[in-house]
């Protein structure tokens, strides 16, 4: 194929060339077949991809409106060739943070090694927005007293993370009862010197003679990387505007400060990673299979709960030689069990529930490609996209939990019957539209020659078996 390409003429962008070439390949399929192709953008991974040409991708899939495909975080020295290569001092989801390029249209596949000892640094990459926030609008006085406002309830919910310091950071309710209040009082006195500097970002750094600024910025990012849940930790944060307040201005006004650039803390790594997915819309595709042969094993739970759309991928072949969308979902199941295991030192058998499951296969597949309106979901008005299955077969017999059993006991070959935008595809286990034994007779000789392309001899290994 390379050889009967048109040689390059010297001095052709190959960049430009590649975008056009996404274009037109855009132009020409994008919403055909009846609405059932669409094209989005691919990107290997950050390891063979130049800063320019992610951006480039990024910027032509904004005007096409169309989505990024990448894998992101897949494997274990991914991180350190980032550091390397881009001279900087964090991995992949900081480093795409920082360029722009987390956002919901990025599809980013594995996610596996959010690294819970890199440190994040995110106030260059937030100014920009933030100087709108706070310099494009007139600071009334009701502006600030909001922030004020909500400063004062995070001197209550710092103080409580002090205190339940030895309980691992779980807001443990009986931990109340041992408020230290002359901490809390030296908590307020830190934070008002934030709130501060916050309303007059020209004096950063004045009057922190003491060193109290860092410690106080510590405290707070501590407590706002650990909830990037959609719900707030505890009751009296429950208030909508409230909580907006705190997730929002609180964490963007520390950033404004330009005082994160400055120093590095381990308390902003590993929920900031995957605070940054959440924050940007990310969507992520959870590829089980690949992970258990040569991946490892990505923080699926951590991600559900902060709000991130997380989506089933089978991967590719020569990660998982059965291709199953149906194994990955038991897979998923079972090894994010494990991982909970692992990581606390006790079983949680209701980790990633049978339920989170068939979401994560269905409509959350749906939603991860940007068409949850037409798929994903059997209802009035969407794509009629649904299968058949025999659950009375030695596998699945008896059903008493429709769902638990569709995820621990449903085999590939249950499923009797497909139809694709009401069209029948497969029809009481025989493919409609195409050959199948042709198919699998041009596969055979395809991989035959390319076995022999290529130079591989496959040892024959039947006498050991």
């Amino acid at each position: 194929m390379l050889s009967s390409m048109p040689p390059v003429a010297e001095g052709v962008n190959l960049l430009s060339l590649s975008a056009q070439s996404q274009k037109e390949l855009y132009e020409k399929h994008h919403d055909t077949a009846d609405g059932r192709i669409r094209i989005w953008l691919g990107i290997r991974q950050i390891m063979n991809a130049t800063d320019r040409l992610l951006l480039e991708t990024r910027d032509v899939a904004k005007e096409l409106k169309t989505g990024i495909h990448m894998h992101v975080a897949e494997i274990s020295y991914e991180n350190q060739v980032v550091k390397d290569t881009r001279k900087v001092d964090y991995g992949t989801v900081a480093y795409l943070e920082k360029i722009d390029l987390l956002n919901g249209n990025l599809l980013a596949a594995h996610t596996v090694w959010v690294n819970d000892t890199e440190v994040i640094i995110v106030a260059d990459s937030m100014v920009e927005d933030l100087r709108h926030l706070f310099f494009s609008c007139p600071l009334s006085k009701d502006f600030g007293c909001g922030i004020v406002d909500a400063m004062v309830h995070l001197i209550v919910l710092i103080g409580y993370i002090w205190v339940s310091s030895t309980h691992k950071g779980k807001f443990p309710c009986e931990a109340i009862a041992s408020f230290d209040f002359a901490a809390i009082r030296v908590l307020a006195q830190l934070i008002l010197l934030v709130v501060e500097v916050v309303l007059e970002p020209a004096s950063v750094g004045a009057g922190d003679s003491g060193g109290w600024l860092k410690p106080a910025l510590a405290c707070l990012l501590y407590f706002l990387s650990h909830c990037t849940a959609s719900t707030p930790p505890l009751p009296f944060v429950a208030r909508q505007s409230l909580w907006e307040a705190i997730t929002s201005a609180a964490f963007d006004c520390f950033a404004l400060s330009g005082c994160l650039a400055q120093f590095s803390l381990m308390m902003l790594a590993y929920g900031s990673q995957i605070g940054f997915l959440s924050r940007a819309g990310v969507k992520v595709s959870h590829c089980p299979a690949s992970a258990m042969r040569m991946l490892g094993f990505a923080p699926i739970k951590e991600m559900l709960d902060a709000g991130i759309c997380v989506s089933l991928g089978t991967d590719g072949a020569p990660s998982n030689n059965r291709m199953s969308i149906v194994d990955d979902m038991y897979l998923a199941s079972l090894i994010n069990k494990g991982r909970e295991v692992y990581k606390l030192g006790t079983t949680d058998p209701t980790a990633l529930p049978a339920e989170t499951i068939l979401k994560m296969a269905t409509i959350n597949g749906a939603k991860t490609v940007l068409w949850e309106n037409e798929i994903g979901s059997l209802e009035i008005g969407k794509k009629a996209d649904m299968i058949i299955i025999n659950p009375f077969s030695w596998s699945m017999a008896p059903v008493h939990d429709c769902i638990s059993s569709l995820v621990y006991s449903m085999r590939s070959e249950n499923i009797v019957s497909v139809m694709c935008n009401g069209q029948w595809i497969m029809k009481d286990g025989k493919i409609l539209n195409v050959n199948e034994g042709e198919v699998i007779s041009m596969a055979r000789k395809a991989s035959s020659e390319l076995l022999k392309r290529a130079g591989i001899r496959i040892p024959k290994r039947m006498n050991m078996i």
